[in-house]
């Protein structure tokens, strides 16, 4: 028997809980209900991006792969851990941490999404908890228990299916973990490495919530234990929209990688060494809500102001008349400097 298959069969479902919440769509996680749960703020050639992780000791946090990546194959220019806040834009709560090593695991394959783990190291050590990982050895004691309806997975990720709804504050959600046989509807899924997840047609993660945390719980104690983390999703391919939830997602398999986790995150920091191009430097302060809302205005305005200069380029030579290329080169000049003052004011306010 593939030894996914074992654990799914032990991973119980218990009876349901009240509350129903979801990522997709959107349920804010209670203050203080994933203490362990991390916003990754990463840059590259000056563009900014989220991910989501988990802190597995005071000073390593485990992620995917995938977010250590500004590009394909291009480390992030800088990376910033943000823990202990609901809104990552509420500088009044949580710590800012730096982060200055970045370790992919060795056999990690983009093409395949497979082995999609990664540890970040923090400059300095967090006062926020580790979570415990799932491990194979430990099913001989515990049997791991997926409670129905309590939420089992957190991200900052986006909440709609078609990935057009941001969010600063933690979204969380009880995400059905499948059978491996479930998860064969997945093209390239590997059960050995590999578990996927969703709420039919309800819940799902989506773009922001990659490297976050799909946890199963201690059947004795009840404490959520890192049974996967985020990372993608195989909507895409299936002509769906980008996080449709009639797919699930695929997580790689935290207990295929405690000991990778383990090995970097256990070791004295000296031992550990980082890619040459991890980050570096001065850490970039994390965005504030004003910035973030700035950003949004800026794509629209842009595709506005391009529509309108080839709306004027095809009066000129059609040759429609000077009145009716008046107002178009009014209207074409007018958006040309509403995105001038939001790229100002982006400047202004992320800077």
């Amino acid at each position: 028997m593939r030894i996914l298959g074992a654990l799914a069969a032990a991973l119980v479902l218990a009876a349901p809980a009240a509350a129903k919440p979801q990522i997709v769509g959107g349920s804010p996680a209670p203050a203080g209900s994933w203490p362990s749960t991390v916003f990754l703020y990463g840059t590259y050639q000056g563009q900014p991006y989220g991910c989501t992780g988990s802190v597995v000791s005071p000073e390593w946090i485990v992620t995917a792969a995938h977010c250590a990546y500004g590009a394909p194959g291009k480390f992030a220019e800088s990376m910033t851990a943000i823990l202990g806040a609901k809104d990552y834009t509420d500088r009044s709560t949580g710590e800012v941490i730096g982060i200055d090593r970045l370790v992919v695991h060795q056999a990690y394959d983009p093409v395949k999404d497979l082995n999609d783990v990664a540890v970040f190291h923090l400059s300095r050590p967090t006062t926020a908890p580790a979570i415990r990982l799932a491990t194979k050895d430990e099913h001989a004691a515990h049997r791991y228990i997926s409670y129905v309806d309590e939420p089992n997975a957190a991200g900052w990720g986006r909440t709609d299916a078609r990935s057009t709804v941001d969010t600063t504050i933690l979204q969380q959600a009880y995400l059905r973990i499948h059978s491996a046989a479930e998860c064969g509807v997945v093209a390239g899924f590997d059960p050995n490495t590999q578990v996927c997840a969703a709420t039919e047609g309800k819940a799902g993660a989506c773009h922001g919530d990659s490297g976050g945390p799909l946890v199963a719980f201690d059947a004795t104690t009840r404490e959520p234990v890192l049974w996967g983390i985020t990372s993608y999703g195989p909507q895409s391919g299936a002509k769906l929209d980008p996080c449709s939830t009639l797919l699930p997602v695929v997580y790689s398999w935290v207990p295929a990688f405690a000991d990778f986790i383990r090995s970097q995150a256990g070791a004295p920091a000296a031992i550990v060494q980082a890619p040459a191009s991890a980050p570096s430097g001065p850490v970039p302060p994390p965005p504030t809500a004003s910035c973030i809302a700035a950003r949004k205005k800026l794509a629209p305005a842009k595709k506005a102001e391009n529509r309108a200069f080839k709306h004027l380029r095809s009066l000129r030579r059609s040759h429609a008349g000077r009145k009716a290329e008046r107002r178009a080169s009014k209207r074409y000049h007018d958006l040309r400097t509403k995105r001038i003052r939001i790229s100002a004011s982006i400047g202004r306010l992320c800077s």
